[in-house]
Formats: structure tokens, C-alpha cells, sequence
């Protein structure tokens, strides 16, 4: 009897020390995070740098990590082509479009701003991808002529292109899964106050005007603050993200 129980124990110690228990990170599988960035500054024809590496981006690699997901990112500017070192728009379509998925990898696009705009505009473009998770940051095309960008790759004006009244960041492509609007509530300064226009001003649809596995969450802080690192909005966007990838 004594031998036997040793075996037993022997065996469940093995298994432990082999990663067989329902928390290795191997379990979780494989993220990899397509990061757009929005414009840096407000109202200039300078190009705009990648800014969410230095800010969301490692909260949500540190969060998944965590969860035991691995981990890669891609990370874009506000801009058509490449800005100091990061690609823009015709960048982000093709690493979609040639992006090959693992039987346990998950596709997440993290927008924010203006990164909105080129964000749906790609991933529509990129139709045979089906992106799992999509999070807009306050997406806008608040500001998108004062800012010189070229129309002609996403297939014309943003504003207004459905129905006369949904943005092109306004509505989420029927290959992906699920996604989470973030709203800040604020307003583009000057203009936006006197016109009562926020950055985001409409929720979130599909193409045919449903609503289907969109949710949506009003941070009530401002434009900057929704992703900043380890500040609350992104705090909860994070748990999103691992309560929607299935993690624990």
C-alpha cells in the first residue's frame, strides 16, 4: 500500500514540476498586438510619430504576460508611410494581410485617435484576417483634413461615409470578432467645445447597422489619459482584454 501511494505521489509531483497544471503559461497561447498610433500634435502637416510603445503598449504586454499569454507587437504612425522607423497605413494592410495565424495565436488591433481611421480602414482592407479583438481608444477623424492626410488609400473623405453620419472609425468590419469602444467623453479643444462635439461622437456599428458582440465603456476622463499607462482606463482594458482572450 505504501508503494503504492508513493507512486501516486511521485506522478502528481512529476506533472507539477512538467507544467501539467491548468496554470502554465503555455496553456494560454499566443497575442500578437497591432498598436496605431493617432496624431501627436493638434493641427500641424508634421508627420506624427508612433507614440503607444512608450505609453498602452507595454501595459498591455505586462497585463497579458501576466495572464501567460506570449506576446508580440507592431506598431504603427499616423501617416501613409513610414515615420522614424514605424510604418504607416500601406505598412499596417500588409502585415495584415500576410499575417499568418498559429492554431493558438489571437489577433488584437489597439487603436487610438486618429490610429481609429486607419485601424478599421485596414482591417477592412485585410478582409481574409479575422482579428479576434479590436479596442478603439477614442477614435476620431476629428481634424482630418487640418492635418493634410491622404484620403485616397482608405477610399475617400472618413466623416460622414455611413449613412451620412458614421465615420469611417465608426463602424467595426464584419471580420472582427468582437470589439470595445473606449469614450472619454472629451472635447477637441476650441471647435469642439462650441460645436459640443466630442472625439468620438457616435457608438459604435457593423456595416449593416447592428450592433453585434460591440461593447462599449464611457471612461469620463479625457482624450490623453485613455492610453496612458496603468492609468483607470487602461486598467480596465486590459482585464478586458484577458477576460475576452479567455485567460485567467
Amino acid at each position: 500500500m505504501r508503494k503504492f501511494f508513493a507512486t501516486i505521489m511521485f506522478c502528481a509531483m512529476l506533472l507539477a514540476g512538467c507544467g501539467g497544471g491548468s496554470n502554465s503559461p503555455e496553456d494560454a497561447g499566443h497575442v500578437a498586438v497591432f498598436f496605431v498610433s493617432g496624431h501627436d500634435t493638434l493641427f500641424d502637416g508634421n508627420s506624427s510619430k508612433s507614440y503607444l510603445q512608450t505609453t498602452a503598449g507595454p501595459d498591455v504586454v505586462t497585463a497579458l504576460k501576466s495572464a501567460g499569454y506570449s506576446v508580440e507587437t507592431h506598431y504603427y504612425a499616423d501617416h501613409q508611410d513610414v515615420v522614424d522607423g514605424y510604418g504607416g497605413f500601406n505598412q499596417l494592410v500588409s502585415d495584415l494581410k500576410f499575417f499568418r495565424k498559429g492554431d493558438k495565436t489571437k489577433v488584437v488591433v489597439i487603436a487610438h485617435s486618429h490610429g481609429g481611421v486607419w485601424a478599421h480602414a485596414a482591417i477592412t482592407q485585410a478582409s481574409q484576417l479575422t482579428v479576434d479583438l479590436l479596442v478603439d481608444l477614442d477614435v476620431s477623424s476629428y481634424g482630418w483634413t487640418f492635418v493634410a492626410h491622404d484620403t485616397l488609400a482608405i477610399g475617400g473623405d472618413p466623416r460622414n461615409k455611413y449613412q451620412g453620419r458614421y465615420d469611417v472609425e465608426d463602424v467595426v468590419p464584419n471580420n472582427v470578432q468582437t470589439a470595445l469602444e473606449v469614450r472619454s467623453g472629451d472635447h477637441p479643444p476650441l471647435i469642439g467645445i462650441f460645436l459640443y462635439e466630442e472625439y468620438d461622437e457616435e457608438r459604435n456599428i457593423r456595416p449593416d447597422g447592428s450592433t453585434a458582440r460591440l461593447e462599449k465603456y464611457l471612461s469620463s476622463t479625457n482624450h490623453t489619459e485613455v492610453h496612458q499607462a496603468s492609468g483607470t482606463t487602461m486598467k480596465y482594458v486590459n482585464q478586458w482584454l484577458i477576460n475576452r482572450l479567455g485567460g485567467r
